[in-house]
């Protein structure tokens, strides 16, 4: 079970320094993200239902600095139009797609890097175990 606070910051597992160890997409619609903690204790950060995401910069020794976590109408609106702006360039689109996320219980994670990958992704379901 994980645990974010008011502001969507993940608090458990604490995942900060913590690396990333592999990233694995199966079928376009979920995906596996393998970390271990600063006290080396592995974890997984799996999310299906995944509408879009974008992971970047993955490199040798990736560190993470935070993972917030936004649900449905707490999904920043910059963050909705730098991740679909790809898919949707037409800004009545965006508009659309921005309603319709903050209208439905959809999750926006967003790994954070230190240092190496940066991961945005919106998806129905998170699980972290």
């Amino acid at each position: 079970m994980w645990k974010c606070n008011e502001n969507g910051a993940l608090l458990v597992p604490d995942l900060h320094d913590g690396t990333v160890a592999g990233l694995s997409v199966s079928d376009g619609k979920s995906a596996m993200v393998d970390c271990r903690t600063e006290q080396n204790e592995k974890k997984c950060i799996h999310f299906t239902g995944i509408r879009a995401f974008i992971g970047n910069e993955f490199r040798e020794g990736n560190i993470i600095l935070a993972v917030t976590i936004y649900q449905g109408h707490k999904i920043p609106e910059e963050e909705i139009k730098q991740v679909l702006f790809n898919q949707y360039s037409r800004p009545d689109d965006i508009t659309k797609m921005i309603e319709e996320l903050h209208a439905s219980d959809e999750y926006f994670l967003h790994l954070e890097p230190s240092y190496g990958l940066e991961l945005k992704a919106f998806c129905t379901e998170i699980i972290i175990n």
